[in-house]
């Protein structure tokens, strides 16, 4: 078949020609394929019999699944010191997620699934190669499919394999392994390392507290505060003891000066009874007088009045009866003396006074050497007071320390031994032995027809 051009009139010459093309035929489509049919049925047969080979050749792969739920716990919450509580920060579900499905698609971990499985099981094809375990893993990177379901915390797991059993065992293995190793990235505290810390924390306890038992013990005292505080006491009860003791001795000193001059005032012997008899001069000048009297009668009866023997007589008898007048009746005949009951009294008071103040200022002077001894050792304590309050300052500082490791020790030993059933993951589906495989036959065959 040909194709007509038609030209227009000579008019118009001036105006571009075009090419008029007739519609396309059926003779135009066959004519190139029974021209190369040789070639076309030669490139047609052999990516058919190639893919039909790889048909014959694909073994089935069987693809293992696994889902896993992920909660929403306090380990994506970090917390801050118990000084700014308010420090806290926690990870939203879309990083919660992909930091989980990050420790999945860790290659250690793919590495000790291999190993727990075995690679002569898992990969018989790397077992007798140098780098075998290196090889499945990167196989099992490539076999491995981790998604997370779209607005959910569920993450699905497929595994593939040429053995069923295979595909189902690692696929649970890796899940089993990644919870251990979840549960080790999200462990709060080591325990063992807050215990050895703690262990050398007891150690410097015990040193601190020896050292202040040794302190103690060469100061002889229990409790610095209490013996401090008693030693003030001491000291307070002294002073008011020596100013009372003071002002006894006082007192009994102005006492026993008064007195002592009571007892010089005082005779010590004073008359006790007199005995009383006539006296005697009165009876010899009653006797001179009645014998003048009688001379007077004689002379009187020899002589007359006036008479100068009876004058004389007579001024002998008034001069007698005179004196006779001024002499007492009566005459001491003996006296009695004795002590004098008010000056034993009086040396009894001052025997007894002395006797108190001389007590009084022995036991001042005791009270003094006591207080001496009180003053002495609250100059002590206060002198040791400042290395005292080093060391127990050290020791609680220390203490303290301890108690806040022995804390943590016992709540990262207590949470460690829970964070199995209190892991943030919940495996929904288990990996089961799937029952059909996926050999890809018809997409090889369709690839080659392609």
């Amino acid at each position: 078949m040909s194709t007509a051009v038609f030209e227009q009139t000579p008019a118009a010459t001036e105006a571009p020609r075009r090419r008029i093309q007739s519609p396309l035929t059926l003779r135009d489509l066959l004519t190139p394929v029974f021209y190369y049919r040789r070639r076309a049925m030669l490139a047609l047969m052999v990516p058919v019999i190639l893919a039909f080979v790889a048909a014959l050749l694909a073994h089935p792969v069987y693809i293992a699944q696994s889902r896993l739920l992920i909660l929403l716990g306090g380990d994506y919450v970090f917390k801050g010191s118990a000084s700014d509580p308010g420090s806290s920060q926690s990870f939203d579900r879309a990083q919660i997620v992909h930091a989980e499905m990050e420790i999945l698609a860790a290659r250690s971990l793919h590495l000790e699934a291999i190993k727990e499985i075995g690679l002569a099981k898992a990969y018989p094809g790397f077992a007798s190669a140098p780098n075998g375990l290196e090889q499945a893993a990167d196989r099992l990177e490539k076999d491995l499919t981790i998604d997370n379901i779209p607005q959910s915390n569920v993450i699905e797991m497929s595994l593939r394999n040429a053995d069923r059993q295979v595909a189902a065992d690692l696929l649970n293995r890796l899940v089993s392994l990644y919870v251990d190793r979840r549960r080790e990235v999200f462990k709060r505290a080591d325990a063992s390392s807050v215990g050895a810390q703690r262990d050398g924390l007891s150690q410097r306890l015990d040193q601190l507290e020896g050292q202040l038992t040794a302190f103690a013990t060469a100061h002889n005292f229990g409790d610095y505060n209490v013996e401090f505080s008693a030693v003030q006491g001491q000291q307070a009860a002294l002073q008011a003891q020596l100013q009372a003791t003071d002002q006894q001795i006082a007192a009994r000193a102005g006492r026993t000066s008064q007195l002592g001059r009571r007892m010089d005032l005082t005779p010590s012997v004073v008359p006790l009874s007199t005995d009383t008899a006539r006296s005697a001069q009165l009876d010899a000048l009653t006797s001179s007088l009645i014998a003048l009297q009688a001379q007077r009668r004689e002379a009187a009866a020899k002589f007359r009045d006036g008479y100068p023997l009876i004058a004389d007589l007579d001024g002998k008898i008034a001069a007698l009866q005179a004196q006779i007048g001024q002499t007492p009746t009566s005459q001491t005949a003996a006296e009695h003396h004795g002590l004098n009951p008010v000056r034993q009294q009086l040396d009894s008071a001052f025997a007894d006074s002395e006797g108190e103040l001389a007590g009084l200022r022995s036991g001042r002077r005791a009270l003094q050497a006591s207080l001496n001894a009180v003053n002495a050792r609250l100059d002590e304590l206060v002198r040791i007071g400042p290395q005292y309050r080093e060391l127990q300052r050290a020791r609680d500082v220390v203490e303290g320390v301890y108690q806040d490791l022995a804390k943590t020790a016992e709540n990262a030993s207590l949470e460690n031994a829970m964070s199995r059933s209190r892991a943030n993951v919940r495996v929904i589906q288990a990996a089961d032995p799937p029952l059909k495989g996926k050999s890809g036959r018809m997409i090889l065959l369709a690839a080659g027809l392609g």
